[in-house]
């Protein structure tokens, strides 16, 4: 269980995980993508839950303070339920709404704070934007002790042809490309 909390070791489970899961029923997995942005954030909801609880995590949704997907050390003490190992934002909307959840993320004192986003920006403007994630950490007063962030960012239904997941590692100091070219869905 603890080490899916290093960020690209969490990119690869998760990469996995969804290429299983999103394949199993393609043609309506690509219907819900590309169609229904609810449907989609309720299939990603359901892949969340299942991939927490599938490596070890007692998961919730919209736990305080409404974080999207929470995976709970799942040790037996009642203080277990207190504590993010990880916590999830997945925001299914327009650019650059993003940069909310991740400032949400920023309050959050959890093993690993990931961000699942969508884009139609080319990969020089995604940079850009992370960049600036950059400057508004550094210009807050208090962090946790060794901050772990993974940016996940899909393609929206529109570039998806040109287009794959791309995953960002940011440890407070550095934001690294942990993609590798490595494609998730297709």
């Amino acid at each position: 269980m603890k080490k899916i909390l290093d960020p690209k070791i969490f990119w690869e489970e998760f990469s996995k995980y969804f290429h299983e899961e999103y394949y199993k029923n393609e043609s309506l997995s690509n219907k819900i993508y590309e169609n229904n942005t609810k449907k989609w954030t309720k299939w990603m909801t359901k892949f969340l839950k299942n991939f927490g609880e599938n490596n070890g995590f007692h998961t919730s949704c919209e736990y305080w303070p409404r974080i999207d997907i929470g995976y709970f050390s799942n040790d037996g003490l009642n203080w277990g339920k207190w504590a993010y190992e990880i916590a999830i934002e997945h925001k299914n909307g327009i650019w650059p709404t993003w940069q909310d959840e991740i400032c949400k993320l920023m309050i959050i004192n959890a093993g690993l704070k990931v961000l699942i986003a969508y884009r139609k920006k080319p990969y020089a403007e995604l940079k850009k934007a992370l960049n600036e994630i950059k400057n508004i950490y550094k210009s807050r007063k208090y962090h946790q002790i060794n901050d772990n962030y993974l940016f996940i960012f899909g393609p929206t239904p529109d570039i998806r042809e040109k287009e794959d997941f791309l995953a960002f590692s940011f440890n407070g100091k550095d934001i690294i490309d942990i993609t590798e070219g490595k494609a998730t869905i297709q």
